[in-house]
């Protein structure tokens, strides 16, 4: 026991300070805290939206913010690679180069997500809703109206979310993620206010998912600039287009991992309401949010190490790379032993949660929970190979992987329905996973030669 005490209070006394470990410390003990609010309100809103609109519309829902969530691709990497450049700039102390990547940043996204909402709102009605989705004939036109609600709002959460990049590049996860849990919150509040005054309504839903979060940073937005950052507030005169050329030399990497990711998780949704049907989609989603969370506890705990392996790559310490990633290692069997229980109790827990509003099988929750192992061993490593640049064989992986997933997974989800589908995705992580993993090695031991190092 006192071991344990002394322990504790060793890991207390560590918070203190300004050094790249505490700060890591300090974001992990915050994400947690903030994400653990976070998923109470996810588990919350789950049966209120499905009670509200139903179990078919609400897997209608989920397909739509897929579909819309592909236009996350015209940022061309820009995102991540401005944030690796934000972070560098500020491992040297250079604050105003940092306010230039920040504000021409807002630049880039604003002349590429402006024009890119438009265009969809206009091609919206043409689009055959109902044959790409599986669904009733009748749903063609209120699928439009709510298509173009989530496009509009999404356009302006690219813009507003910077900020989000920023906080992350300072090494203050913890803080983002408060910002977010907030939008949650206010979704959760108007949802139910929703619930009690007026008759179901998926552009409702539509509107109040979509504009919440946004307020809410838009506000937070002001905070960071006016209050915290003022040295970072983004300016007109401070924007320079010649840095987009250096954001996306390392962007554009970062911008075709983002295609496979769109390719490998954003179209299981369409795939399988394809295949199997919008009740499929939810009985996946559902089943997903509950045995993913082990895999959100550790991305909590490892999602700040991308900036921090930033800053320690660009000034050479690889001894605290080596022992922060020998921790790391160590989360992996919580997680399966976690991911375990939940497989375990899920009749219990669903009743809890649901009720009979979803049917759940045991062999969906199985195989959920398989995929769920593989990108958690995959999750603990990304970010740190993210961090320091060296993404190259990601970028290999992520074409071929973009190419073979599809067929694989119609024709798997042909055979085995949704789980198909599921499988064909954690199969191939489970490939990439394995070559990530001896990358991670190579790159905080300073082994890491030719590609490995790119």
């Amino acid at each position: 026991m006192e071991k344990i005490v002394a322990q504790i209070k060793d890991f207390i006394a560590s918070l203190h300070g300004t050094s790249r470990s505490a700060r890591v410390k300090k974001n992990i003990l915050g994400s947690f805290g903030v994400k653990g609010i976070s998923i109470i309100i996810s588990l919350v809103l789950v049966p209120l939206t499905i009670g509200y609109v139903s179990s078919e519309l609400y897997g209608i829902w989920l397909t739509l913010v897929t579909v819309i969530s592909w236009a996350n691709l015209f940022d061309l990497g820009f995102g991540n690679g401005v944030r690796n450049k934000i972070a560098e700039s500020l491992a040297v102390n250079d604050w105003l180069k940092a306010k230039r990547y920040i504000s021409t940043a807002y630049f880039y996204f604003i002349i590429v997500f402006v024009p890119i909402s438009v265009i969809i709102f206009l091609l919206c009605p043409h689009i055959n809703w109902v044959r790409l989705l599986n669904v009733e004939a009748t749903y063609q036109n209120l699928i439009v109206q709510v298509m173009r609600i989530v496009i509009i709002f999404f356009s302006l959460s690219m813009i507003v979310n910077i900020q989000n990049t920023v906080l992350r590049a300072l090494q203050l996860n913890a803080l983002a993620s408060a910002f977010g849990a907030l939008g949650q919150a206010l979704v959760l509040i108007v949802t139910y206010i929703l619930t009690l005054t007026t008759e179901p309504s998926l552009i409702y839903l539509a509107l109040v998912v979509s504009g919440c979060p946004i307020f809410v940073n838009l506000v937070c937005s002001v905070w960071l600039y006016c209050k915290k950052f003022k040295q970072l507030a983004p300016s007109y005169k401070s924007i320079d287009t010649s840095l987009v050329h250096d954001v996306l030399n390392l962007g554009l990497k970062f911008f075709v991992i983002q295609i496979a990711v769109l390719v490998l998780y954003q179209t299981m949704n369409v795939i399988i309401s394809h295949v199997a049907g919008p009740e499929s989609v939810t009985e996946y989603n559902v089943v997903y949010q509950y045995i993913s969370i082990p895999m959100l506890a550790t991305s909590m705990v490892v999602e700040p190490f991308w900036s921090a392996f930033t800053d320690a790559y660009t000034v050479k310490d690889f001894d605290w790379m080596q022992r922060s990633y020998n921790k790391l290692l160590k989360m992996y069997l919580y997680a399966v032993l976690a991911v375990l229980l939940l497989a375990a109790v899920y009749p219990l827990a669903f009743r809890l949660w649901l009720g009979d509003k979803v049917d759940v099988h045991l062999s969906m929750v199985l195989t959920v929970a398989i995929y769920v192992l593989v990108m958690v061993w995959h999750n603990i490593h990304s970010p740190l190979k993210n961090g320091t640049g060296c993404i190259t064989i990601s970028l290999y992986c992520s074409i071929i992987m973009s190419i073979v997933n599809i067929p694989m997974a119609i024709y798997l989800g042909e055979i085995y329905g949704a789980m198909g589908v599921v499988m064909s995705v954690g199969g191939l992580n489970l490939i990439t996973a394995g070559l990530t993993y001896i990358q991670v090695k190579k790159i905080v031991s300073n082994t890491a030669k030719g590609i490995w190092a790119k």
